[in-house]
């Protein structure tokens, strides 16, 4: 008689509905702490995605001055043109129906009173429903819920700061049916893995509850639509009491390519079988993966025995396999390599520099470095070669000064030669807090034609000074450009004052192993602007560069 009863009074409350009265009516209070509005969604029979009068919902007018909290429902995006509201009531399905088992999307469009302050959604929610909020850009800058029950979500401030919409969801799972069934809920409809290494794990886990009130939830069957999605405990039946809940911990095994499945539920309540989504993006690589920093090398041909050499880096690009490279061989005797004691380990996401020698003979030479390792692809080939060259290196600044961090600075090389390509062969610097980029080589530079790399120091405490070697086919290869974050005072150093009446100018010069024709930043010295004009008092140096011609000048030298 128990049930009876119960089933009677729930079979009222849906069908002898009063009019005007919501099937499904879950109300919200939304504030930013200034007033309160309040707001409702649901679902009824004679719902429609728009303006529904009978429900009591009816078109806003528009949004107050900006400084006034104002919320809302946009409805434009369902058709419905340029109308919103406070409340957002739609039908159970199509065609409509009861029980009903789905997911309802409503746009909750709002103006905070000032920047950055949170959105507080107080919620009420039936047994059945969860809700979840995401922003309406890609789904990724704002993830909430899933909310049950009653409670208080929050849209932070740092999301309301930019963002003016959010995704409000409410999945629904079999409401409007028999109070006495089993409901089989669920936290969440999909699960995202995050990216691993191909062949390792990840586990996330997913609540079950039967939201029924008095009878027992059933599973009976769980099935996996993709071997690298499992489930556990997966040992049916699973028995759960009214208002009970399991946990269980579904595992990704990465794989080299994306994956994506269902797990599908079989169990005695409405809506069986229920499925949820499972996704997990392509894995990484576990490697070994070997990598060059450049797979060409262009050497200048010296007078007969000069040596020069050339750093090329081997990169371990993998993330869990260590790579070996086991031996390297030449087939021209004029390169050879180092180091050359095998095997070479190289951890993964590491790298280390093997340096080519090139013994300058009284004709051209080409030829091959072979890496032989353990990654695919083995083995790998450098190739090398000389060539005679008249390209000129020019860099400007000749050394760089670094006062704050992190800072980065420009570098300029130009070609000053007017036939030959100037080949830029590989940079590297003697401290990792000093990066350059770009770092990809050999970069091409046409007779005339300049190249841009910035220098970045890290943000790195205390004092840090760098060489950074700039190999290239020109004369005086490498060239060594100084850098630093703390002013160097030169070896010798001396004062000139200089006076015309009033007006008085300091000048300072000295000598440092460090120093160049050209501005050295790393000593203070700075480019000033151009004199003044004729009849106002200014004392320079004008700087050596380019035979005194005055296109740079400086009050150090």
């Amino acid at each position: 008689m128990k049930k009876i009863f119960i089933a009677f009074s729930f079979t009222l409350l849906f069908i002898a509905k009063i009019s005007g009265q919501v099937d499904i009516d879950i109300p919200l209070i939304v504030t930013d702490g200034t007033i309160n509005i309040n707001m409702a969604v649901g679902l009824d029979l004679t719902a429609t995605n728009c303006i529904d009068p009978q429900l009591g919902e009816s078109d806003l007018p528009p949004c107050p001055p900006s400084g006034v909290f104002d919320v809302r429902f946009d409805l434009q995006q369902y058709g419905c043109g340029p109308v919103s509201s406070y409340k957002d009531y739609r039908a159970p399905g199509n065609p409509p129906t009861y029980p009903f088992t789905g997911m309802i999307q409503h746009i909750l469009w709002w103006q905070v009173s000032s920047p950055g302050i949170p959105v507080n959604i107080t919620y009420n929610l039936p047994p059945g429903a969860f809700m979840t909020i995401t922003d309406n850009i890609t789904g990724t800058l704002l993830n909430l819920g899933p909310f049950t029950g009653q409670g208080i979500a929050i849209i932070p401030g740092s999301y309301t700061n930019f963002g003016t919409k959010a995704f409000l969801k409410i999945q629904y799972c079999c409401i409007g049916g028999e109070p006495t069934e089993p409901i089989f809920g669920i936290s969440t409809m999909s699960l995202n893995f995050p990216q691993m290494i191909a062949g390792y794990d990840t586990t996330l886990p997913v609540t079950v509850t039967n939201l029924g009130i008095e009878d027992t939830l059933s599973i009976t069957n769980i099935v996996s639509s993709n071997s690298h999605f499992t489930i556990a405990p997966n040992s049916v039946p699973i028995i759960l009491a009214p208002q009970d809940s399991q946990i269980f911990q579904v595992t990704n095994t990465a794989a080299v390519n994306a994956q994506q499945g269902t797990i599908q539920f079989t169990h005695n309540g409405c809506g069986s079988p229920t499925a949820m989504n499972v996704s997990a993006p392509a894995g990484i690589p576990p490697g070994p993966l070997f990598a060059m920093s450049t797979t060409s090398m262009i050497f200048i041909q010296d007078t007969v025995g000069a040596v020069d050499s050339l750093p090329v880096t081997i990169s371990n690009n993998g993330y869990a396999n260590t790579l070996y490279i086991n031996y390297i061989s030449s087939n021209n005797s004029y390169f050879s390599v180092y180091p050359n004691s095998f095997p070479i380990a190289i951890e993964p996401q590491s790298s280390l520099d093997i340096f080519v020698t090139y013994t300058s003979t009284n004709t051209l030479q080409q030829g091959t470095i072979e890496f032989t390792h353990n990654a695919p692809g083995s083995p790998n080939l450098l190739y090398v070669s000389s060539a005679n060259s008249f390209a000129q290196f020019s860099i400007y600044p000749t050394s760089l000064y670094f006062n704050s961090q992190p800072q980065s600075r420009t570098v300029d090389i130009r070609n000053a030669g007017s036939s030959d390509t100037l080949i830029i062969n590989n940079i590297t610097s003697s401290n990792i807090n000093y990066t350059v980029t770009p770092n990809t080589f050999p970069v091409y530079a046409p007779p005339g034609v300049t190249k841009s790399f910035n220098v970045s120091l890290n943000n790195t405490p205390g004092f840090q000074f760098a060489v950074i070697k700039i190999y290239h086919n020109a004369t005086g290869s490498p060239y060594l450009l100084f850098a630093t974050n703390q002013l160097f005072p030169p070896v010798a150093e001396g004062t000139i004052g200089v006076k015309s009446g009033p007006m008085s100018q300091t000048l300072k010069f000295g000598i440092d192993s460090l120093a160049s024709d050209d501005i050295d930043e790393l000593m203070g010295e700075m480019d000033i602007p151009p004199p003044p004009p004729q009849g106002v008092f200014d004392a320079r140096y004008i700087m050596p560069i380019n035979n005194f011609s005055g296109s740079l000048n400086s009050l150090r030298d």
